[in-house]
């Protein structure tokens, strides 16, 4: 973890996290109004275990049991000891006493939940604590997440789409900040997937992809576009993939542009990129049939093929 202040000569740093800051010539900053939770080292595996030694420790002595058992609960997932994990989050919501962040440590719940595949407990204790945490967009989208794997389908779009209508925040937390910009989106997208319903997978991809331009996403869009026949996203995102992404370009992914340039009516640029795929040829047969079928004769001439 990064201190809140950066190391200044003269300037001495107080408290378990560094959270005061003293010494002659420095700025005189008042953190009173400031909530800071400190979390140990849990994107630090190494150092884990040797929190854990203190956290236990801590369990018999510390007044703030509940803090103790969320920290605990957090490392052992970190370690992905699933069950010890849950014994420790059960511990925790049980004497919740506001001294940890209910939002984030119910979603932390619900993720070791999913990990431990214990889905129908995931989706349950959604339920019970959706209407305290209704609007609260990192419990939002793990309880949507939740219901999925508990094939509840159309609560979990429900959910997602009261996430996504929210305002933003800047809320910052040990969790992954795209849960709650961008990832709502693609768990949107996949829902549709499940229902068929590839318009509104796309129309959710695309815009997760706006926030963040991932070449997985862009494929995904790409792949479900082929499927679903839609000319469209095929038109605009496969010249995408070859724009933004051309180290980790393959064969298929040339073949698909050979057909985008085909079906703009640039033939002559089409066939000369599916000439040099190994598999090219087939579809410059067919793409040459399609055109004598449709009485034009002369494109095919000028081909040169």
């Amino acid at each position: 973890m990064g201190r809140l202040f950066k190391n200044v000569r003269d300037c001495k740093f107080k408290g378990e996290i560094h959270e005061c800051v003293e010494g002659d010539g420095c700025v005189n900053i008042s953190t009173d109004e400031v909530v800071i939770d400190h979390y140990g080292y849990l994107d630090e595996i190494k150092k884990i275990n040797r929190n854990i030694l203190y956290l236990l420790d801590l369990e018999q002595s510390c007044k703030d049991r509940t803090k103790v058992n969320f920290y605990l609960a957090c490392s052992y997932y970190k370690l992905k000891d699933y069950n010890k994990a849950l014994s420790y989050f059960d511990k925790w919501h049980k004497e919740y006493d506001n001294t940890t962040d209910l939002g984030l440590g119910i979603s932390m719940f619900l993720l070791t939940l999913k990990e431990a595949k214990k889905y129908k407990e995931g989706y349950e204790l959604g339920q019970k604590y959706y209407k305290q945490l209704q609007n609260n967009k990192l419990f939002l989208f793990y309880y949507a997440d939740a219901c999925s794997n508990y094939n509840k389908e159309q609560e979990a779009i429900n959910l997602l789409t009261t996430l996504i209508a929210l305002p933003n925040s800047h809320f910052v937390n040990m969790m992954d900040e795209g849960i709650t910009t961008w990832k709502p989106f693609i768990l949107l997208g996949n829902l549709y997937v499940s229902l068929n319903q590839y318009d509104k997978t796309l129309e959710y991809w695309e815009q997760g992809y706006k926030i963040y331009e991932a070449e997985s996403i862009l494929r995904e869009i790409i792949n479900v576009a082929e499927t679903s026949q839609n000319f469209v996203y095929l038109m605009k995102y496969v010249p995408e993939l070859m724009k933004k992404f051309p180290d980790n370009i393959v064969s298929q992914d040339k073949i698909r542009y050979g057909m985008y340039l085909f079906n703009t009516g640039a033939y002559k640029a089409a066939i000369d990129v599916l000439k040099k795929e190994a598999e090219g040829q087939h579809f410059i047969d067919q793409l040459v049939a399609n055109l004598i079928a449709q009485g034009k004769h002369e494109i095919v001439q000028s081909l040169e093929i």
